[in-house]
């Protein structure tokens, strides 16, 4: 209660400055709803100077969204009760619409009845809640649905298409060997990547369709209302086609690719679950046996994805207890026809269901990041048999041994490779590092960087499966490159197809052009040795003269006096 002693004039001064400065929109009106007074608050509320509010109508403030009868209940109840609280939507002078909580009061003197609008704007608050419910809702790099939000989409889209008689299709799209970039090249570029295949992905989908980001490289698309599984079969391929192009981030130029699996409601599943574990299984299982395409869910799967489970704990057992074994494909010198070196492969023995082939154990070994153990597992096993055939005096060559994409970006691999060589006491001049053309174009600056650090510290570099990749003349100059191996695919059809001969003719002339020398792989016939003997190819490899050999077997072939043919 205020102190009698104080004056009239005095509580008014008080009052005003309290009716100033109060944190709250305060804007006194007449009975003509003239706006008689505002305060700071209500002016930065508004986004007006007093001048320009004072002497005109509160109703400038009305908004479009009400009729006038709601306003003319509001001022009937202000007249009945002597007050109104509630919540309107009104614009600021810059044309922006905004929320705010506001009290009439309905104040009555001798002379005129007056009205006092308390005001709270609360659209910041509810922006607030919208972002905070936004974040945890969407993925905070590409700004897409997360799996929460997807899920919930997930759900009204089934009871929809129920309702609707209508099948809807979900898609798991998953980046392939997306990891090599950022264990290469880093997160900042890893991050720009998704952010550029979010855009194609959300691009390849139709108006109604929703993307959600699920996973580090993964995203999931929700097809609702198709009418059969080919409509989500053309979006899925379509996806995979915008993927497939290169990505330009910086100066670097990246490519991934990307495979997919498939389910539909309500064949592969009636539940959400049921649709995304499906949808999972037949991407596992596109992985596994063909990246680069899209695979609809079979009931087979589940059969299949526990294999590969019991494939995957094979693998690391086998490491474990080196139950892999170093087998070693010969290399002949055309000219002599002489063991000019080996290629060093990794073989897998179970004592129960006996040889797991490579094209099984080794992709599998890639995606779950065991071939960084295997890789150096297979390197140390190769060097160490090849310094103890050296001090034997049994062998006079060297050694082929290859290296994953997901090996190559290892920063510390040549340190690492180096310290083998020097453990085992394998001289670097023995050693030829083969290296696929794709590893080497994910960042061709950083692929130089590291052959020439082979180079330099003696090992010889030999391209591998050449021609199946995307390397062009002007970047295969600016490698340090010893060797080409010409892919096996293009030996197995040179006697049926002409194109494929002069392409091997053409890789042979272009290699001797810039002095490398040239291997062929896969030769399994007299017709395809004697054309690359025309075609003055250097060496030659495959099982017209060898398949790859055990350790014990090897020795035998790989004495330095044996001749595999008569060279000319």
């Amino acid at each position: 209660m205020i102190s009698n002693c104080v004056s009239a004039t005095t509580i008014s001064t008080m009052l005003d400055s309290v009716c100033t400065f109060s944190a709250e929109g305060i804007v006194l009106t007449d009975s003509r709803h003239t706006i008689r007074f505002v305060n700071n608050a209500f002016q930065e509320i508004a986004g007006y100077a007093p001048q320009e509010l004072v002497g005109t109508s509160i109703n400038r403030f009305r908004s479009d969204s009400y009729e006038d009868s709601y306003y003319t209940e509001i001022l009937r109840r202000v007249a009945e009760h002597g007050s109104w609280s509630g919540s309107l939507w009104s614009t600021r002078k810059c044309g922006e619409y905004f929320f705010f909580k506001v009290t009439i009061l309905g104040i009555a003197s001798d002379a005129e009845q007056y009205y006092c609008y308390l005001v709270n704007d609360t659209s910041r608050i509810r922006e607030a809640e919208a972002k905070l419910q936004h974040s945890v809702q969407h993925d905070a790099l590409t700004s897409l649905p997360n799996r929460m939000l997807l899920q919930d989409r997930i759900e009204l889209a089934i009871v929809q298409a129920a309702l609707k008689n209508r099948g809807l299709g979900l898609l798991i799209v998953d980046l392939d060997d997306f990891k090599t970039i950022n264990d290469g090249m880093g997160h900042t570029v890893g991050d720009e990547v998704l952010k550029i295949a979010a855009a194609r992905v959300s691009s390849a989908v139709r108006i109604g369709d929703s993307v959600a980001r699920t996973g580090g490289d993964e995203f999931t698309v929700l097809l609702p209302d198709i009418r059969t599984p080919d409509d989500a079969g053309e979006i899925a391929q379509r996806i995979i086609e915008l993927l497939s192009e290169p990505f330009t981030v910086d100066s670097s130029v990246i490519y991934l690719g990307a495979t997919v699996g498939a389910s539909i409601y309500p064949d592969d599943g009636t539940t959400s679950q049921d649709l995304l574990s499906n949808a999972d299984l037949a991407l596992i299982r596109a992985k596994t046996h063909c990246k680069g395409y899209h695979h609809f869910y079979t009931p087979d799967l589940n059969e299949r994805v526990q294999h590969r489970i019991y494939l995957e704990e094979t693998v690391r057992t086998a490491l474990d207890e080196q139950m892999i074994q170093v087998y070693f494909q010969p290399v002949i010198d055309m000219e002599t026809g002489r063991l000019s070196s080996s290629e060093a492969l990794a073989r897998l023995f179970h004592p129960e269901r006996g040889e797991i082939p490579p094209g099984q154990f080794i992709p599998l070994a890639e995606e779950n990041g065991l071939i960084y153990r295997l890789g150096e597992y297979v390197f140390r096993q190769a060097c160490s048999q090849y310094a103890a055939w050296l001090e034997l005096g049994v062998v006079d060559a060297s050694v082929g041994i290859n290296l994953s994409a997901r090996q190559f970006i290892q920063p510390n691999l040549v340190d690492n490779l180096l310290g083998i060589l020097q453990e085992t006491g394998l001289s670097p001049d023995r050693v030829t590092i083969e290296i696929t053309e794709n590893s080497l174009m994910q960042d061709i600056d950083e692929s130089v960087r590291t052959l020439r650090r082979f180079k330099d510290a003696g090992l010889q570099i030999s391209i591998d499966d050449f021609g199946t990749g995307y390397s062009s003349l002007s970047y295969l100059k600016t490698l340090p490159v010893d060797q080409l191996k010409i892919d096996r695919s293009f030996i197995r059809d040179l006697m049926v197809r002409d194109n494929q001969a002069a392409i091997v003719t053409a890789i042979i002339s272009m290699a001797h052009s810039m002095h490398m020398r040239v291997v062929a792989e896969g030769v399994e016939t007299k017709q395809q040795f004697d054309f690359l003997k025309q075609s003055s190819c250097d060496y030659v490899q495959g099982y017209y003269f060898s398949k790859p050999l055990s350790v014990i077997h090897a020795q035998p072939h790989f004495e330095k006096e044996t001749v595999f043919f008569y060279g000319t």
